[in-house]
């Protein structure tokens, strides 16, 4: 690295490989975190009203908990025991 006339000049050479260690550490350190999360006391703690733990959870207790996925493979709303709207009961579209 270079500082010519107050602009910092950087040729890392083959920058692109320096990319995947570090995209590598930042999901690494996602993953930790979402972990902990669930698991403060190092025993699986799953509170779905928690916005982290509902909105990481796909399934539970043999449903699908997501709305998000729920939406995309037309499945039944679980509160009102009808197909979410734009889709199909337990069938993709």
């Amino acid at each position: 690295m270079a500082v010519k006339d107050g602009v910092t000049i950087d040729g890392t050479l083959n920058l692109p490989s320096q990319m995947p260690f570090h995209s590598s550490l930042l999901y690494a350190n996602n993953v930790m975190n979402l972990l902990t999360h669930l698991a403060p006391e190092g025993e699986l703690a799953l509170d779905f009203d928690d916005e982290i733990t509902a909105g990481a959870a796909i399934t539970h207790d043999g449903q699908i908990v997501n709305e998000r996925v729920r939406e995309q493979i037309g499945a039944v709303d679980l509160q009102a025991d009808r197909p979410v709207a734009g889709g199909t009961a337990g069938g993709a579209q």
